[in-house]
């Protein structure tokens, strides 16, 4: 399996079928939103990623290299994701094609989700691939008085950074980070 070949071909795809709803556009505001979205996907490169173990996939949707999508290469070569691994990598290929061509839609919301739906993508957020990756996070933030949660950090410099001089709302003390 050729997975930038795979990804040439959902781009072609997904191309033709916005270029067939440009054409059946039956207002201006429609079809100038169509054509955002074509000339988003002329920009689109993709670049396979040795680092990546727990997304699937990544559009860059801002800043210079935009129209940028990363494919796992560790995801999709492993070889517990062997069945089944076309139709999920095509689905990811659809799922960041959707980010490109509705990037003021930054999260997974109504415009993206219309858009990944045109494009025949399952429209979810998270694939369900084995992966080789630990957990983002690193740190537990809570109340050390009432054991309140207060959410989660990863690295030892945002914890600091964020606990600062700060306060819990819940008892007004100085909150504390465990190591998860």
């Amino acid at each position: 399996m050729n997975i930038l070949s795979i990804a040439s071909e959902e781009l072609s795809a997904a191309k033709a079928t916005l270029t067939a709803l440009y054409n059946a556009a039956n207002n201006d505001a429609e079809w100038l939103r169509r054509g955002q979205q074509l000339e988003n996907l002329k920009r689109v490169k993709f670049q396979l990623n040795g680092r990546m173990t727990r997304a699937a996939g990544i559009a860059i949707i801002s800043g210079p290299n935009f129209g940028m999508i990363k494919l796992s290469r560790k995801i999709f070569s492993d070889p517990r994701n062997a069945e089944g691994i076309e139709a999920e990598l095509r689905n990811t290929i659809r799922h960041e094609i959707a980010h490109i061509a509705e990037p003021t839609d930054r999260k997974h919301g109504r415009a993206w989700k219309i858009a990944a739906k045109e494009l025949s993508c399952t429209a979810e957020q998270y694939h369900e691939m084995a992966v080789t990756g630990k957990r983002r996070f690193d740190f537990q933030i809570s109340c050390p008085r009432c054991d309140r949660n207060l959410g989660t950090l990863r690295n030892r410099v945002t914890v600091s950074r964020w606990m600062g001089n700060r306060l819990t709302n819940c008892c007004h003390v100085r909150p504390r980070a465990t190591k998860v």
